[in-house]
């Protein structure tokens, strides 16, 4: 296990590689920003735009374009910025499975009330908790089913409504330096031919006991639906210099986003309250994560601090060693009850999903063998 020698992202991320100075992609990536003509971005994303309008217009459509939405930091600046800067028609779209917490609920109204159409579907819940529980199980990850549909139906409601274009956040590949990603607005590239290329199959899901027709909607449409109806998805940060998460949190919160203002850090393992402030189930969701991996929500918030210069490294080991990994037991207790399993149970399968070669088991909790910021 290597970090990078600059922000301290780590090579147990998947797709994750350090070059020869020990430097990681995503560092390289921010490094090239400062060489980026953002005049000539901007000019080109507003001619993204008026094709789009234009486009709608032809189509019959009533929107220009759609975003989906938590009622996050960066689902609200997503929004802000394309109605403030360019008046669009937009369509905002948020889909659920699982629980949404009570700040999300604020948090969408919220957005909705800023002066939105605002779709929000509910796919059958019971399916959607029996999906949860399988994908804990299999791929130690709580809330992976929930994520493919949020970009399935966002796809396909897109076709569906004849909306020219969807508007993403950032390549996630880019920021973190995975899959060897080149700079690129499209986030269909990442759907279909990186990082999330498995999403594109609802085969995923296919266990005992749940209809596969039940299951279309977490299958993507195909790539030739999407080329017929000529749409478009284009990652914003790749067209503007300010899109970051702590800008993205405070231009929201000026809007009445509403962060985890009742969490104290060491329960929620994170010291900035406004990341998955919608999804509770993500608590204990970033603490398999941190098991697995040897990084949780912390240390990726302290990734990009550092890189945006608010933080030094030896500041960002500290934050790291004292946050990252918590999980308050009301969280535990949360995911249980949802789950529909015993605490007893939990730990049994969270125990197969841990990473023993950087973690052991020291009455009752996981210890650290490795030293936050230090090569193992």
């Amino acid at each position: 296990m290597k970090y990078c020698k600059r922000c301290m992202s780590m090579d147990t991320r998947y797709g994750m590689e350090l070059d020869e100075q020990g430097i990681c992609g995503g560092c390289r990536y921010y490094d090239s920003l400062k060489t980026i003509n953002w005049d000539q971005r901007k000019k080109e994303l507003d001619l993204i735009i008026k094709t789009a309008k234009q486009k709608a217009k032809d189509n019959g459509s009533m929107y220009d374009c759609c975003i989906g939405v938590s009622g996050g930091k960066d689902s609200t600046f997503l929004a802000g910025y394309i109605k403030e800067n360019y008046n669009a028609n937009v369509l905002l779209i948020n889909v659920l499975c699982q629980p949404i917490s009570k700040n999300g609920e604020h948090n969408i109204h919220n957005l909705r009330n800023m002066g939105y159409d605002l779709l929000q579907f509910w796919a059958d819940p019971l399916i959607g908790k029996k999906l949860a529980l399988y994908s804990f199980e299999k791929y130690g990850h709580i809330c992976k089913p929930l994520e493919q549909m949020c970009f399935s139906m966002l796809t396909k409601t897109a076709l569906n409504f004849n909306i020219p274009l969807i508007v993403m956040g950032e390549n996630g590949d880019l920021v973190w330096g995975t899959n060897n990603a080149k700079p690129d607005d499209n986030w269909f590239n990442i759907i279909y031919t990186q990082t999330n290329k498995d999403m594109m199959d609802a085969k995923l899901w296919e266990i005992d006991g749940i209809d596969k027709t039940k299951l279309n909607i977490y299958k993507f449409p195909s790539f030739d639906e999407i080329k017929a109806k000529g749409l478009r998805a284009i990652f914003l940060q790749y067209y503007i210099k300010e899109y970051s998460p702590v800008y993205n949190a405070d231009y929201s919160i000026a809007r009445g986003m509403r962060g985890r203002y009742d969490d104290k850090p060491e329960d929620i393992g994170r010291y900035r309250i406004f990341s998955s402030v919608d999804d509770d189930l993500m608590i204990a969701n970033e603490m398999l994560k941190y098991l697995k991996n040897g990084f949780g929500r912390a240390h990726d918030d302290v990734v990009f601090d550092i890189r945006e210069g608010r933080m030094s490294r030896e500041e960002g080991i500290k934050m790291v060693e004292k946050y990252d990994g918590l999980c308050a037991d009301k969280y535990i207790e949360y995911a249980c009850e949802y789950l529909g399993i015993s605490k007893k149970y939990f730990y049994e399968v969270v125990d197969g999903w841990v990473n023993k070669k950087l973690f052991k088991k020291v009455g009752g909790r996981y210890v650290r063998l490795f030293k936050v910021g230090q090569d193992f």
